[in-house]
């Protein structure tokens, strides 16, 4: 039996979002009460943005992965894709912040920010990435990074995207020449 690991990188949706869902649920259900059952869908829309989640499953033997965004993780969604052209895995830290304004009378806003240390498969140029795990701190991080690149036979390495090549620069035309 393939040994599959199966991370929870977070909601799909922004704190900020996932509260307007949960208003929507709320309001839907109010509103089929009193109204209509077709208002439901407004709840129905509500439950999707506030508890759909992202998950990653690692099949760490056949050297392939899924992501998925479903409400559970043994509702798997989506095809596997091999990970022939991913040779490394790396940490990268992440603050992720969300805010809220209130537009009312003293315009008061809320900011909160959130660091996470997301475990990464590389592409050669380091320009293609997957996420395969986001935790909270880094030493539990770089020991799952040390764990999957043993477990997929690949090599962990600082993230140093390469330069894009230069465009080449086109010919400008003098003001002069183009006056005439």
């Amino acid at each position: 039996m393939a040994e599959i690991k199966i991370n929870r990188i977070g909601y799909v949706f922004q704190p900020a979002q996932r509260f307007a869902g949960w208003i929507l649920i709320v309001a839907g259900l109010v509103t089929a009460y009193v109204q209509s059952p077709i208002a439901l869908l407004i709840s129905v829309f509500g439950v999707v943005v506030a508890l759909l989640k992202k998950f990653v499953y690692v099949d760490t033997e056949r050297h392939r992965i899924r992501i998925s965004k479903s409400f559970s993780s043994y509702l798997p969604i989506g095809k596997w894709y091999g990970l022939q052209n991913y040779p490394f895995v790396t940490l990268i830290r992440r603050v992720l912040s969300s805010s809220v304004t209130n537009y009312g009378g003293q315009q008061s806003g809320s900011t909160g920010s959130n660091t996470y240390y997301d475990v990464l498969l590389l592409s050669s140029s380091h320009r293609s990435k997957i996420v395969i795990n986001r935790l909270t701190d880094k030493e539990g991080a770089q020991s799952y990074a040390d764990e999957m690149a043993r477990m997929l036979a690949r090599e962990v390495v600082p993230y140093k995207p390469q330069q894009a090549s230069p465009r080449p620069q086109q010919k400008r035309r003098s003001s002069a020449s183009s006056r005439k």
